[in-house]
């Protein structure tokens, strides 16, 4: 039965120790926060020590807020140990709970620390109840993939047997998160890694920034996520401002609390505004509402944009908002596509100076970046409340039982039902000069970053005790009362668990993926394995042909990433129909497709399930599945494996973005003339695929010295509709490295190719 509580929670970013004192000021339930490895935040310099971890989870304990600890990224061969000795120093740091990306490890995690709490990272791509029920036996809670509408969120969280996150406010990727390759290929910078480059911000075909979508905001959708069975709310914006925090918690925190008080009613544009200030790129409530992706998308602007005050016209702006002196605003420019930031210092109507202005009337700004055509955002207010501030301190009395020259000072208190005495080190010593007052006893102990410590009862007169003593009883009062970590670490998975100790060299193949029952007619003589999509509507066609042609072919149906339930299941009817000889899926929804069916069916993972290491390895072999692996690793990465049963990609145009619907554009090309083709999946969904092809040719011989001869190909009609002869010559090329025949002169066959990330190394 589903994990259920009486009240949705709200998560709020930490992205600094400020941060982590706006989300708790602000009413936030729990918060999320990284260290320095392993981080999807890996560029934020507030990310926290394991010593300021430490003292951040004590903090927010004792103001009963629970601390969540990102390990969310993919993690190489050469990085296990180390990972496992981060999460180790996370789970001694009283951390409530890991939000991990790679699926792989929970199964270790869960073994050797069964009192953490285990949440599945949205970077996981969890999508549908089929894939959540393949994992949530080793997790307490998921991150659902922000695509998912609320129809969508509600089935799964109905059947569902862990409790159920999903993202309310802030940035989204355009890309199914964990899908997007394209900062690896083009910058050598992974999103998978915490160092996404950005490249939806960018301008595509000289028509605007067509794949940058506003940010989140379903503050006035309150309702409608109790509705779906969401068990936690989550704020983005780790590396956002502490203002941003804390304006954005508190909202949603009044929202929730409005609800469940039976008190709800819609937030006005008014308090947006004030969000708005924080952050925004213009607001969307998302596909959580079931929009289509070009209501999602802010085409114009990629950066924030605060309030909207108006464009400059004649030299002057009709005011949408209120304008104070000192007030910060950009000026954005579309010719040049900047935005120009400036403060109010000279601001004026037709008649005089004023530092103040109304909505609806005319103002100029005195500064050289206010231009006709641009349009006036307000960035800041300089008069504006702040939602920072130091976390709240909580009076406590504490009451003098001895004193006296030759007695030791002796206080007790009481707080949170607990009884505690102090006694000083030392005994009072007459005093020389000034002596120790109540008042300035109160002082002394109120240096300290929980409580507001009034002293009750009389000293003496004439008594000193040196300050190094008090500041020890201070010392003891915080210790006292605050929340203990008593963890002991169960020690570090040793080696032999994380990689299968036999040297294993992967199956002898060439596996070709194609799209056109042409290219199969050419392609499926020189195949050991041939993918076809299930859905194509001459799949049966397809599969007579290639088993004519070639009796010893395996025929796999291919199936795209982005599915949900429906078509999981419309896959697995049609599996069921056709019978082919196994799968190739990409899905974590069809990871036990073949326990359903009742013919044998082999089973090969797409890279889109993002194999990573020895532990990836393992999992793939325990199920019977050999995947292509993941193709940020090189070559020296891929070698360092122990278990090569898997496939390399290393002929064809991968994916490296994944949309939700069907987008109108057949291709997208970037500022630098870089074009990336687009197709529409039978899902409706798109796919986005690199410029340019990748082709290891004879850098295939190098994998094969490694003990790596099991390639994936790919030869699409995008590529190859009047090039078929030129498929041929290429896929000869890997049959010929495989039967260790001669190769011949590849210089044409290289032409406007890459090698990908063959040889540089992915951060």
């Amino acid at each position: 039965m589903k994990n259920t509580q009486k009240k949705m929670k709200v998560l709020s970013p930490v992205g600094s120790w400020e941060a982590l004192e706006a989300a708790i000021n602000n009413g936030a339930d729990v918060v999320y926060l990284g260290t320095k490895n392993f981080n999807a935040r890996r560029k934020n310099k507030g990310n926290f020590t394991y010593d300021t971890l430490k003292e951040a989870v004590q903090l927010a304990h004792f103001h009963g807020v629970e601390v969540n600890v990102t390990l969310n990224t993919l993690v190489k061969n050469r990085e296990v140990d180390v990972w496992f000795k981060a999460l180790d120093a996370v789970y001694q740091s009283g951390a409530d709970a890991v939000i991990i990306q790679d699926l792989y490890l929970l199964p270790f995690v869960k073994k050797q620390y069964p009192d953490l709490k285990v949440h599945i990272s949205t970077q996981a791509s969890i999508m549908n109840l089929a894939g959540l029920q393949e994992w949530q036996e080793f997790a307490d809670l998921s991150v659902l993939s922000r695509e998912m509408d609320f129809n969508e969120v509600r089935y799964v969280s109905e059947r569902a047997d862990i409790q159920i996150e999903v993202f309310a406010h802030g940035h989204l990727c355009i890309s199914y998160s964990g899908q997007c390759l394209i900062s690896s290929l083009i910058g050598n910078r992974s999103g998978n890694r915490g160092l996404c480059a950005s490249s939806c911000r960018k301008e595509y075909n000289e028509e605007g920034y067509l794949l940058s979508p506003k940010d989140l905001a379903l503050l006035n959708e309150i309702p409608k996520m109790v509705e779906a069975g969401i068990n936690t709310i989550k704020i983005e914006g780790r590396m956002k401002s502490p203002e941003y925090v804390g304006i954005v918690t508190k909202y949603y925190r009044a929202a929730i609390d409005r609800y469940y008080s039976g008190n709800w009613r819609p937030f006005t544009q008014e308090d947006l505004n004030q969000i708005r200030m924080g952050f925004n790129r213009d607001f969307t409530t998302g596909f959580f509402m079931n929009n289509r992706y070009e209501h999602v998308l802010s085409t114009t602007l990629p950066t924030h944009r605060g309030i909207f005050l108006g464009e400059v016209r004649g030299g002057y702006v009709k005011l949408e908002h209120d304008l104070v002196e000192n007030d910060g605003v950009g000026l954005w420019d579309s010719y040049d596509n900047k935005m120009y930031g400036a403060f109010v210092t000279d601001m004026r109507t037709f008649k005089e100076k004023v530092s103040s202005a109304k909505k609806g009337e005319l103002v100029k700004i005195n500064d050289t970046s206010f231009r006709n055509g641009r349009l006036v955002y307000l960035t800041s207010k300089s008069g504006g409340k702040s939602f920072v501030g130091k976390t709240k301190k909580y009076p406590i009395l504490m009451e003098i039982i001895s004193s006296g020259v030759d007695k030791h000072l002796e206080l007790a208190c009481e707080f949170r039902n607990v009884e505690k005495s102090f006694v000083s080190e030392v005994p009072f010593q007459k005093a020389k000069n000034s002596s120790l007052s109540v008042e300035g006893l109160s002082e002394k102990l109120n240096k300290n970053k929980y409580f507001i410590v009034e002293v009750k009862g009389d000293l003496e007169s004439d008594l000193f005790m040196p300050s190094s003593m008090i500041s020890k009883i201070r010392e003891e009062l915080e210790n006292c009362f605050l929340p203990k970590v008593e963890r002991e670490s169960p020690g570090i998975i040793e080696k032999k668990n994380i990689e299968i100790q036999e040297k294993k060299k992967s199956e002898k193949e060439l596996c070709v993926r194609v799209d056109e029952i042409s290219l199969v007619e050419k392609l499926a003589p020189f195949a050991d394995v041939l993918y076809y999509d299930l859905f194509e509507t001459d799949f049966g066609k397809a599969m007579q042909l290639a088993k004519k042609l070639n009796p010893n072919i395996k025929f796999f149906a291919f199936t795209h990433m982005a599915l949900g339930d429906t078509d999981i299941q419309k896959i697995k009817l049609t599996l069921a129909k056709e019978k082919p000889d196994g799968v190739m899926f990409g899905n974590q929804g069809l990871l036990s497709v073949d326990k359903e069916l009742d013919f044998d069916l082999e089973k090969h993972g797409f890279y889109t399930l993002n194999v990573f290491n020895g532990l990836g390895m393992e999992y793939m072999e325990e199920n019977n599945i050999k995947p292509i692996i993941s193709i940020e690793l090189n070559a020296q990465e891929l070698a360092e494996f122990s278990n090569k049963d898997f496939m390399v990609f290393v002929h064809g145009r991968p994916i490296v973005m994944n949309f939700k619907g069907e987008r109108k554009e057949e291709k997208l090309t970037d500022e630098k003339r870089m074009t990336f083709p687009l197709e529409v999946t039978p899902a409706q969904n798109t796919e986005m695929y690199y410029s340019r092809r990748i082709a290891f040719l004879d850098k295939a011989l190098r994998l094969k010295a490694k003990g790596m001869q099991n390639y994936y190909l790919e030869f699409l009609h995008k590529d190859y509709w009047n090039k078929k002869e030129q498929a041929v010559q290429e896929i000869k090329v890997y049959r010929a490295i495989l039967n260790n025949t001669a190769l011949g002169d590849l210089t044409l066959l290289k032409r406007g190719t890459t090698l990908g990330n063959f040889a540089k190394a992915v951060m």
